[in-house]
């Protein structure tokens, strides 16, 4: 959708050149005749020679000022540069402006018609979305348990269960910013937290602050690059001194393989000894 460009009277005083414009490429021109471009700035002076001049290329560009156009001669190594503004003389301005009039009011009509088509596209659109996040709001009402919540499930597959929650600060706890290391040995390998009294499996990163509940059982544990498992255990972390801040866990890899999930299990629940 393109506005129709307003007339504009030529002024005698002023160059005002005949230029055929392609109206594919400038279709605010489309509704008019006889339209003419008078220059209005210029980049080099105007030269009676130049309009006498047998042109070989005429460019006509837009600029970033509206209603302003670029003009550009050229004819071998000769070139000249102007802006120009579209214009009209005498009874051609006059029916340029009965003709504006008219797109103009066409112009006017089509805009408020998409304006009001978008407006009545959005409405129905948050209609739409209110309706979604109702039913959502209700089905989400249905699975949840006044009496008690459920946080058991049953380890097929290694991998990553995220079940984020706020955890409360406790008057137990006390933080340190860890490193890790496997049998004295520097690693990159991901390390988990497990606390029971949380009741999660949580990835614990090199200096990542770690919260540690001195009242819980809690273990460190990775799995090494041949399927063992190296441990820090809830004994050794009750010999972390007092107000430490900084600390360098010591995994230690144990003998045992894991071959498939219940081999973890059972070391596990074996405290991983």
């Amino acid at each position: 959708m393109v506005a129709p460009v307003l007339p504009q009277k030529a002024n005698p005083l002023k160059w005002n050149i005949k230029v055929d414009v392609l109206q594919n490429e400038f279709p605010e021109f489309s509704s008019y005749k006889d339209v003419l471009f008078e220059v209005d700035k210029q980049l080099q002076k105007t030269d009676n020679v130049f309009g006498k001049t047998d042109w070989e290329n005429v460019v006509l560009d837009k600029t970033e000022t509206k209603g302003l156009y670029s003009l550009r001669f050229s004819k071998g190594t000769l070139q000249v540069n102007y802006f120009v503004k579209p214009v009209f003389f005498g009874k051609s301005y006059t029916v340029a402006m009965q003709k504006y009039n008219s797109a103009f009011a066409q112009y006017k009509m089509a805009l408020k018609n998409r304006l009001d088509k978008e407006a009545k596209q959005k409405e129905e659109y948050e209609v739409e979305r209110k309706k979604a996040l109702d039913e959502y709001r209700k089905s989400a009402l249905k699975e949840i348990r006044t009496d008690a919540v459920m946080r058991s499930f049953t380890i097929q597959n290694f991998g990553i269960w995220n079940c984020d929650r706020v955890i409360l600060f406790n008057t137990n706890c006390f933080q340190v910013y860890p490193k890790f290391t496997i049998n004295n040995n520097k690693t990159d390998k991901k390390i988990f937290f497990v606390d029971e009294s949380l009741n999660a499996v949580i990835k614990i990163a090199q200096n990542q602050k770690l919260h540690i509940n001195t009242e819980s059982k809690k273990i460190l544990w990775a799995v090494t690059v041949d399927f063992k498992v190296a441990v820090f255990t809830s004994e050794q972390f009750d010999s972390i001194p007092k107000g430490t801040t900084r600390y360098t866990f010591n995994l230690t890899e144990l003998p045992v393989k894991i071959e498939k999930p219940e081999d973890f299990i059972a070391l596990y629940n074996n405290g991983f000894k």
